[in-house]
């Protein structure tokens, strides 16, 4: 189960999430979109628990707009035991929820506003056939230039969302954080497109992105693209750290680095990459080898993969328990890299 104090944030000494206040077991999308409306005034710390099934939003998507200087947890695959407290068995996993823009609407808009340190935290959720034109993003996460909060997404998957612009930005001025969350299927037709774009404006010279076991492949974007899959940006002058995931076939540049930070590369699948502004690289154990996933559509690594528990086994921020799918993250000793973990034997007999 999630905790609401983000350990991996207190790790590297940012700020922890406030205990949660106002609780909100949804189960239709317009109890999704009233819940969003009542946690952005309530002057509360909000959690808001969607039970599995499909949520379709309007066509600016679901809505979080706030300056009540209070946090946010968002997460999916709560079910309801029988005779039990609604929304109080976490199934574990993005497949549950599911936020879907039937191919015209965008998803989910969180906007943050005023000077405070009020985080976001999103979870176990798949966001898929969003669509957007223009300057919008089906998934967006920002917030004023006085905001400082961190931003947490921890088991995503971002699936078949078609964009001319960025499919899902991710902007602060306190700590990002991404583990075990899938970007794959996306299309972005701009010259420049960008699948991912994290943004960190984090001041000081602490941890301003932690980026580990995800997977961002298999996406459309133009070949012209120096952004492409993964772009890491900003004017942080601290640390990014990034280790464990996949980044390959995006079409443009798999991995974009334009920071003032100092970058860290840890066991990573990196096909092309493009470096800029005045960013520092440590590079440790990269790969760049084709992943061997089980289909085009299907972005598990195949039993013979090698990338099969080739990752560091604790990074930085930590790689979670669970992977995207709710599957433990480490099964036969070593820790697999992406977003999904191997669940079965490579050899197996008659005793297994």
């Amino acid at each position: 189960m999630k905790s609401i104090v983000f350990t991996a944030i207190v790790l590297i000494s940012a700020a922890s999430v406030p205990a949660i206040g106002a609780q909100f077991c949804v189960h239709t999308s317009a109890e999704l979109t009233a819940a969003l409306a009542t946690a952005s005034t309530n002057g509360e710390d909000d959690n808001i628990k969607l039970a599995p099934g499909i949520y379709t939003p309007g066509s600016g998507g679901f809505q979080f707009h706030s300056s009540d200087l209070h946090g946010l947890s968002m997460g999916g695959g709560f079910d309801t035991p029988l005779g039990g407290v609604p929304c109080s068995l976490p199934l574990g996993g993005a497949q549950w929820s599911v936020l879907d823009g039937a191919g015209s609407n965008r998803l989910l808009e969180v906007v943050v506003f005023g000077t405070s340190a009020a985080p976001v935290f999103l979870h176990d959720l798949t966001l898929r056939n969003g669509s957007s034109v223009a300057g919008d993003s089906p998934v967006l996460v920002t917030g004023s230039t006085e905001w400082n909060g961190n931003v947490v997404v921890d088991n995503i998957s971002v699936r078949d969302n078609h964009t001319t612009f960025v499919v899902a930005a991710l902007a602060a001025n306190g700590t990002i954080l991404v583990r075990s969350s899938e970007y794959v299927g996306n299309t972005s037709t701009a010259i420049n497109g960008i699948v991912l774009s994290l943004i960190s404006n984090r001041p000081g010279n602490g941890v301003s992105v932690i980026f580990n076991n995800n997977t961002v492949a298999g996406n459309s974007v133009p070949a012209t693209s120096q952004r492409g899959g993964a772009a890491f940006s900003g004017t942080t002058p601290g640390e990014m750290h990034v280790a464990n995931n996949i980044l390959w076939n995006n079409g443009g540049v798999d991995i974009s680095l334009i920071t003032s930070a100092i970058v860290y590369l840890d066991h990573d699948d990196i096909g092309s990459r493009s470096l800029g502004g005045s960013v520092v690289v440590n590079e440790t154990n990269s790969y760049q080898v084709d992943p061997q996933f089980v289909s085009p559509a299907d972005a598990r690594l195949a039993s013979a993969s090698p990338l099969r528990d080739a990752g560091i086994a604790s990074p930085i921020g930590g790689a979670g328990s669970a992977d995207v799918g709710g599957d433990p993250r480490v099964v036969f000793g070593g820790i697999d890299l992406g977003a999904r973990e191997i669940q079965d034997s490579i050899f197996k007999d008659g005793f297994e």
